[in-house]
């Protein structure tokens, strides 16, 4: 996916949010992560995110580095779970966030771009407004398989392969979660769901 889409996407999200590329340079940044962590997006933009992040786990142990576990992780083709991670701000001082990682597959072989989504510790997570729509979206078991899917960036084809569904199927399942959730895409689906707290 491009990074102007993706900067769009993350631009409409509630949440803190940025993105790093394969090379863990930081290609993504929202106006909340602005608010978060004091870092403007033509200060961050383009560099490496270990840098100027230098993320630690909550025992203060360094996490971020050049070899940054989400990337190792997405280079495997591994699923990325959510987790604590203290991030320093811009004036230094450290930030304890929920973080939500999503891998987005690029256009080309061997590109993708890894999504941070942060919710600061200190607040409560708070139910999704639903961009307008009164109530909380309904999701039946099979389409939350399906959202589990889509988080792990599964393909059409390996989602249909490990839920013993055909192709189309799928297809009507994700159709179906992007009504439901406003989603244009799938990753618009996977930025909702999991402002939502359905992921």
């Amino acid at each position: 996916m491009e990074t102007e889409t993706v900067q769009r996407m993350l631009d409409v999200v509630g949440d803190a949010a940025y993105a790093v590329d394969e090379r863990g340079v930081v290609s993504a940044w929202n106006e909340a992560a602005t608010r978060v962590l004091g870092f403007r997006k033509n200060e961050i933009l383009d560099r490496l995110c270990h840098k100027l992040l230098r993320g630690c786990d909550v025992f203060g142990n360094p996490y971020c580095g050049p070899h940054c576990a989400l990337l190792v992780t997405a280079l495997k083709g591994e699923a990325v779970r959510h987790f604590q991670l203290d991030l320093h701000a811009k004036g230094g001082q450290a930030v304890r966030v929920l973080c939500f990682a999503l891998v987005v597959p690029g256009t080309k072989p061997g590109r993708f771009c890894i999504v941070h989504l942060l919710h600061p510790a200190s607040e409560p997570l708070m139910p999704w407004p639903g961009r307008g729509r009164a109530g909380s979206v309904a999701l039946t078991p099979r389409e939350i398989e399906v959202l589990r899917h889509l988080a792990d960036s599964k393909s059409t084809r390996a989602m249909a392969a490990a839920m013993g569904i055909s192709t189309s199927t799928v297809r009507k399942h994700v159709q179906n979660l992007m009504r439901k959730l406003g989603a244009g895409n799938r990753l618009e689906a996977v930025l909702a769901a999991v402002e939502m707290r359905l992921l």
